[in-house]
């Protein structure tokens, strides 16, 4: 798993996914195209588009799939900590 610092942007070619493990309290917010993204556990299908910003509610795997070439950036709940991304 590679590490990333709170505010690292990530691009996703479109219909690239990732899932994000155990990030709860984490903010993504979109810079450029559309995320789609889910919670395990949850049923709901959340959408974010340019300047949308979404906190992750729950531990637990979080996917989020571009919809067309996105770019997104992620903010840990606490400043010093960092997110973890699946290595690619």
């Amino acid at each position: 798993m590679a590490r990333v610092e709170t505010g690292t942007v990530v691009c996703l070619a479109s219909r690239e996914a990732v899932t994000l493990a155990d990030i709860r309290g984490a903010t993504l917010r979109v810079t450029r195209g559309t995320l789609w993204l889910t919670q395990q556990r949850d049923r709901r299908d959340i959408v974010l588009q340019v300047g949308d910003r979404w906190a992750v509610e729950r531990d637990g795997d979080t996917v989020v799939e571009a919809l067309g070439d996105t770019c997104f950036s992620m903010v840990a709940p606490h400043a010093a900590a960092p997110i973890r991304l699946p290595a690619s």
